[in-house]
């Protein structure tokens, strides 16, 4: 059985729907059953039943709970524990996960909704978490500083929480859940959150992490550039990151691909810039979804050189003198990639 978890308000209805038919689609004929469970921050009864009618056209049961409980049950304001007060409950109620859930289920995938599930699941789920309380993909940017910000030493794993196998039974068992409560409420006292809920779990969990291969949550830089421009432009990549042939398999391979890109990055989101390369393969999802094109698909902010920057790292001609001849600062800002952590409290943002 296959049990999966999202947690989204309504903003993100559309792309939920979009994730979860891919999600069906590449896992229904692996699984003799598939449970849903979305984690509910106001999602609307209309959007819902868009969302129901895709789980039972695949055969798939699906749960929508309501989370607004956990604010009273903890005493917390969640929406407003940010620097910038713009992430909502549904930011963090993953955390709560080993509550909301029914204690039947042991083990769940949490999937983030920016992302498309291209293969199955199935071979990860028999892996034994017996000895780890999740199993997730290290994240490409985290610097010796950033875990230093959040408690961390250079050689602990930071992992990119958007794609989590999490051994629920010990999250039970071992009151995981508290001691998330103690840093929520640590960084609202210190008035920084680093990371968010990642940083969060990643201070909790990081000594009982299983770290899986990269295919399992592929970032968008990496899968939009490659091996070669995001190494040489990127100045963040943690200790003991993956090889590159791990990684070449990996982009060649993905199961989830995530779309996990800052404001700032060139490439954005297929459903944000028609020329994304992931664009025809995107819609092809978005047409099997119930929702309009103007729900999903956001072309208009998109400037000509965007067009150009995107041009620029996928050429192979460019590609070479930005990789081997251009120096790293000037090769930086001929691509406009803003790859760098301008803000502790900006890491893995959406």
């Amino acid at each position: 059985m296959l049990n999966v978890s999202f947690a989204y308000d309504d903003n993100y209805s559309p792309y939920l729907a979009i994730c979860l038919v891919s999600l069906l689609k590449n896992n229904i004929g692996d699984f003799d059953e598939i449970e849903i469970f979305v984690l509910d921050s106001g999602i609307k009864k209309i959007n819902k039943e868009k969302i129901r009618k895709i789980a039972h056209d695949y055969g798939a049961d699906i749960s929508f709970i309501h989370v607004a409980d956990i604010e009273e049950k903890y005493n917390l304001t969640l929406n407003k524990m940010s620097v910038k007060g713009d992430f909502s409950l549904a930011t963090y109620s993953r955390l709560f996960i080993a509550s909301l859930l029914p204690e039947t289920v042991d083990k769940v995938i949490y999937l983030d909704c920016d992302a498309l599930v291209l293969d199955s699941f199935k071979e990860i789920l028999n892996l034994d978490l017996n000895n780890y309380l999740a199993a997730g993909v290290l994240a490409l940017n985290c610097t010796a500083e950033v875990k230093k910000a959040i408690d961390l030493n250079e050689d602990d794993l930071y992992i990119n929480a958007g794609m989590l196998l999490i051994n629920l039974k010990r999250w039970r068992q071992e009151n995981v859940e508290n001691q998330f409560l103690e840093k929520l409420v640590e960084f609202n006292l210190r008035g920084k959150h680093f990371g968010m809920d990642q940083g969060v779990i990643n201070i909790v969990l990081s000594k009982n992490l299983l770290v899986l291969n990269p295919k399992y949550n592929l970032e968008g830089s990496l899968h939009n550039t490659g091996y070669d421009i995001t190494f040489k432009l990127n100045g963040n990549i943690q200790k003991n990151y993956y090889s590159r042939e791990v990684l070449d398999d990996a982009i060649e391979n993905p199961v989830f691909q995530h779309f996990c890109v800052g404001k700032g990055e060139i490439f954005n989101r297929p459903w944000l810039n028609k020329h994304h390369e992931d664009n025809k393969l995107y819609r092809k999802y978005f047409e099997l979804a119930d929702f309009e094109f103007d729900e999903v698909f956001d072309y208009h902010h998109v400037a000509l050189i965007k067009r150009f920057n995107r041009f620029l790292a996928r050429n192979k001609l460019t590609s070479f003198l930005i990789c081997k001849v251009i120096p790293d600062k000037l090769a930086k800002k001929i691509v406009g990639n803003k790859m760098e952590v301008d803000n502790l409290t900006d890491i893995e943002r959406w």
